[in-house]
This record gives C-alpha cells, sequence and structure tokens, in this order.
C-alpha cells in the first residue's frame, strides 16, 4: 500500500543506495543511457583510482538495469575482489538491478554472503533474490542467510525467501528441522500465508520440539495460514506452555471462527483465570476469542465488546491497537463502540493514532463495508476516511461515500476525504466531477487534495488539464500558498498527460522551480515529472546538473536518471 507524501501530494519512490560519498563527475555530459559507448565509458569507470569513483560508475550502471549487462563479469569482479567493502556492496546491488543477465554472477554473489562485511552480505542476498537464478540455485544459497550472525542479513533473506511463494515451502520445511534456522523459516511460512499450508504438519512439530520463542511464531503463523488441521494442536497449545504462547494461541484461534468450537472449555477457563489473577490482557484476547468463534452468541460479544472498550483506554499503544482492530474484527455495534474508539484516537499521539488506524487499514478489503457505513458518523470521518485511504484500490468502492461525505464538512475535513480518495488511487473516477469543482474552492489545502485526486487519477481526469492549467497562473511570486499550488498543478497535468501540449510546456517551469525546494519529496518528485516529458523539459538540464551535484546520495540517482530522459 503507498503512502503518500503531503508535502507534495505523493510517495517516494527513492532508490535505496547505500550511500557513496558524493564524488566528481566521472562521465561525460553528452553520454546517453543505453548506448555501448556509454557502457563502455561506465565500464572504464569501474577501475578509477578512488572507490567512490568506482561507487559512482557502478551506480550508474545499476541505473541502466538489463543495459548494463556487458559490465556483469566486471562487476562479479569487483564483488569478489575490490578492496573496498563499500564498492563490493555497491557492484552486488548493481549486479541485481541488472536482473536476469546476471545469473552468470550467481556464484560470486553466493561466496560474497561470507563476506566479512554485513553490508556486502546483505546485498548479495538482495542480489541473488533479484537475478533468481532458479529455484534449485537461490533457495539454497539464500537458506545460508537464514544462519547469519548479522540479524540485518537474516531479515533480507527472510523477505526475499517469502518473496518466492509457494515455491518456498519445500526447502523451509527442510530448515524447520534445525534450529539455527527454524525460527526464520517459521517467519517465512507466516509471510507466506495460505499457500504455507503443506508446511503446517512440520510447524506442528515445532510445538512440541521448539524453542519458546520458535513455539510463539509458530502458533502466530498457523492463525494465519489458516489451515484447520492446526486447530487440535492450537487447542493442546492453550494449556501447559507458558501463560504468552497460550494468549497468542487463543488470538490464533479466533481466526478459524466456528471450526474451533471445540476450544470452548478451555478459552472460558481462560477468560475466569484472567478475572481472577486480574491479568486484562488474557481475560480480554479470551473473551474475544470466545466472541469470534460463536458470533451468533450476543452475551459473549457483549463481554468482549466491554473488555475491548476498557482495553482502548489502555496507557500501552499496542494494546489499544489491538483493541481497535479486534472491535472491527468483531463488527461491534457502533453505538457502543463510537465513543470510546474516538476517544482513544483523540487522546492518542501521533504515532500511536497512526499505529490504530494503520492496523484496521491492513485488515483491507473485508472491512470496507463497515468503514462505508461509518464514514456516516460526522465525528469520526476523518479517521475512516484515513484509514480507506490506506487501504487503497480495495477500498474503491467507497469513493462515492466518501465524496458524498463532503457535502457540508469543514475545510480541514473536506481536504482529509479527497486527500484519502487520492490515496486510494485506481477506481477513483466517480470523484471526477467533485474533485474538478473543488479546484475552485475558497481553502487552498482543499485544492490541493482536489488537485492530488486528479493527478492520481491520471489519463481518466485529461478533461479536467483545462481547469488545472489556471493554477500555474500566479501574479505574486511572493504568494506562496498560490506557488505551491502551481508547482502542484504542474504535476497534476503531466501525471494527467505527459504528452507535448501547451498546458505540459507551461508546467515545466514550476517543476524546474521545484528541484530546489527546501523538501526532498518535491524535489524528487519534481524530477521523476520532468524525467516523464523527455526531450520536451530540455530546458531543465541545468538545474537538474546542479541539483544532482548537491544532491545526497539517495537523491542522486533520481536526478542522473531524469538527466538521461530529458538530454536523449
Amino acid at each position: 500500500m503507498r503512502r503518500l507524501s503531503v508535502v507534495f501530494l505523493l510517495g517516494m519512490g527513492l532508490l535505496a543506495t547505500l550511500g557513496c560519498v558524493e564524488s566528481p563527475q566521472i562521465i561525460p555530459e553528452e553520454s546517453t543511457s543505453g548506448d555501448s559507448a556509454t557502457v563502455d565509458e561506465l565500464m572504464a569507470g569501474l577501475s578509477a583510482e578512488s572507490a567512490e569513483q568506482r561507487c559512482d560508475a557502478i551506480d550508474r550502471l545499476a541505473e541502466l538495469g538489463e543495459g548494463g549487462a556487458a559490465a556483469v563479469d566486471e562487476l562479479a569482479r569487483l564483488v569478489s575482489e575490490d578492496e573496498s567493502p563499500l564498492v563490493c556492496a555497491h557492484a552486488a546491488r548493481a549486479l541485481g538491478e541488472i536482473g536476469d543477465a546476471a545469473k552468470p554472477a550467481a556464484e560470486v554473489l553466493a561466496r560474497a554472503m561470507t563476506h566479512e562485511d554485513s553490508d556486502v552480505r546483505q546485498m548479495a542476498v538482495e542480489a541473488l533474490a533479484k537475478i533468481k537464478p532458479g529455484r534449485d540455485k537461490v533457495v539454497p544459497l539464500l537458506l545460508t542467510a537464514l544462519g547469519d550472525k548479522d540479524i540485518s542479513v537474516v531479515l533480507r533473506g527472510t523477505h526475499a525467501l517469502a518473496e518466492l511463494g509457494p515455491d518456498v515451502v519445500p526447502p523451509m520445511i527442510e530448515a524447520l528441522k534445525d534450529e539455527k534456522t527454524a525460527y526464520w523459516a517459521v517467519l517465512v511460512l507466516h509471510d507466506v500465508g495460505p499457500e504455507a499450508k503443506a508446511a503446517v504438519p512440520a510447524m506442528l512439530e515445532l510445538l512440541d520440539a521448539g524453542q519458546p520463542e520458535t513455539q510463539l511464531r509458530v502458533v502466530e503463523a498457523l492463525g494465519d495460514i489458516g489451515d484447520p488441521a492446526a486447530i487440535p494442536k492450537l487447542i493442546e497449545v492453550l494449556q501447559g506452555h507458558p501463560s504468552k504462547i497460550e494468549i497468542v494461541a487463543a488470538h490464533a484461534l479466533a481466526k478459524f471462527g466456528p471450526a474451533a468450537k471445540d476450544a470452548e472449555e478451555l478459552l472460558v477457563k481462560g477468560v475466569e483465570e484472567g478475572e481472577a489473577e486480574d491479568d486484562v490482557v488474557k481475560q480480554t484476547v479470551y473473551a474475544h476469542s470466545l466472541a469470534m468463534i460463536f458470533p451468533d452468541d450476543e452475551a459473549r460479544k457483549t463481554k468482549a465488546v466491554e473488555l475491548l472498550v476498557e482495553m482502548l483506554k489502555s496507557d500501552e499503544a499496542r494494546l489499544r491497537t489491538a483493541a481497535a482492530e479486534a472491535l472491527v474484527l468483531l463488527d461491534a455495534d457502533p453505538r457502543i463502540v463510537r465513543k470510546p474508539m474516538l476517544a482513544a484516537l483523540a487522546s492518542a499521539d501521533e504515532e500511536s493514532r497512526q499505529a490504530m488506524l494503520s492496523t484496521i487499514a491492513r485488515l483491507g478489503e473485508k472491512v470496507v463495508p463497515r468503514l462505508r457505513e461509518a464514514l456516516k458518523n460526522p465525528e469520526g470521518r476523518p479517521y475512516v476516511a484515513t484509514i480507506l485511504g490506506e487501504i487503497g484500490p480495495d477500498a474503491a468502492p467507497a469513493v462515492p461515500d466518501l465524496v458524498a461525505a463532503l457535502e457540508g464538512e469543514s475545510a480541514d475535513v473536506r481536504a482529509q476525504i479527497l486527500f484519502a480518495i487520492g490515496n486510494i488511487g485506481e477506481g477513483i473516477a466517480p470523484a471526477m466531477s467533485a474533485a474538478q469543482a473543488a479546484l475552485a474552492d475558497e481553502d487552498v489545502a482543499v485544492q490541493r487534495a482536489a488537485v492530488y485526486v486528479l493527478g492520481r487519477m491520471g489519463a481518466e481526469a485529461k478533461e479536467a488539464i483545462d481547469d488545472l492549467t489556471p493554477l500555474m497562473t500566479v501574479e505574486d511570486q511572493e504568494d506562496d500558498d498560490a506557488m505551491a499550488l502551481a508547482l502542484y498543478a504542474a504535476w497534476a497535468i503531466v501525471s494527467i498527460d505527459p504528452s507535448d501540449s501547451e498546458p505540459v510546456r507551461a508546467a515545466v517551469p514550476h517543476l524546474i522551480r521545484g528541484l530546489s525546494h527546501s523538501d526532498i519529496a518535491v524535489r524528487v518528485e519534481a524530477a521523476e515529472s520532468l524525467g516523464k516529458l523527455g526531450a520536451v523539459a530540455k530546458d531543465a538540464v541545468a538545474e537538474l546538473e546542479k541539483a544532482a551535484a548537491a544532491a545526497s546520495a539517495d537523491e542522486k540517482a533520481v536526478f542522473e536518471e531524469t538527466l538521461q530522459k530529458v538530454r536523449g
């Protein structure tokens, strides 16, 4: 789900570089991407005297993607032989960016997974995941990462393995048998989700023989994988295990709903024990599980709601977040839940509030119908709109409800609702008329949000270009709001239709101005928009060169890529 910058109305997709120190320009300015001369020049830079210059050449090759295939052998040599760990790491990353053509370097990358420098090991893992030299080759290599002493390397390995989906399940079953890799294998299987059902029998064995922390992760994973074959074992876990694992087992059983009815006796006992021990968390989790497993039992549902509402008042942010998610899953009576939920959101700090909203958003399309209904309540409307925006395209059915919710709201709330529509991103055409009308709103925040909606709508908003174009005309250059709105309008026009036209040409000066903005998100989005225009944005070359020279390592690649597109 793409998070979006309020500053420029867009999320940042910055290239994650390793942070080479800025170095002198070593590539002639007239070079363009993709031709053999440029690759040859870049490859010559791989032999530069300083590590920083070698890094610079490597990163430029990485930008070419498969176009840098001719450099695979030389990059592989740097990975295995260069004296600078930074160069080795950059070279490994570049091989990953080249992709399929870098398969011959798989063995070199495999050896790099034992490099003494953790950055090199991390980049080797990531590169292998991108190159995909075949499951039979890559999986054993990535399994090596699960035994690494550096946690960051291990986490990269688990992420890379999980991305392989069901193909990774058989080797993960083997990894479950090794105490050194079992914990991480469980995390991989958890991320694979329901497609990991074949691993359930092996995971169940760990509940008898594994370490407590591994057992805890197994129980969590079993709940999300959702194989009913795990239910009897999860019921067993409700007794004779550490309390923490028992509570997680109760939570996992809730996800099976009525299929877990055989857990009733132990869950009832858990509620009673929690009450007697003054263990509010245990009492609440067990009560919630009973309500989920017996959805038609109103008494149990009422009990769970009462406990969860109290938990919303907890001083611990994680408990408030868990309670908010559980209440949404229970489909509790909004007349009971609304007030405490709003109070919990209002009293939370920004980080905790965002965590609560994001947790609910992760429930995805299944909660959209309830959120659509919740939009009818003005008090909670800003929060509900935010959640729908975070859900993204799956929340598209709620767009007409969000449009209807604009009526009669304050400017702040209208802006929030429009931003939410923009964040949904796909299927938002029903908001076209409302967004066009909002371009004339008296409040500049509402105008910006409307521009955002139209920009995110892309080609579907082509008829709105005539409404956006006047926003780029600013009489008072000292009017910061007007200048910002002009910049946003320029971005939207290019997003809608980047083909050469009078509005697009009028947008270029505003985007050039955006290259020197104080906010990194604005600079990057302005550069990427100019890149879409190619030679139409040739007047931006000087400013792009200036921006690239002053850029941080993260930004540098974006500006240089745009330069290549504009020049070429």
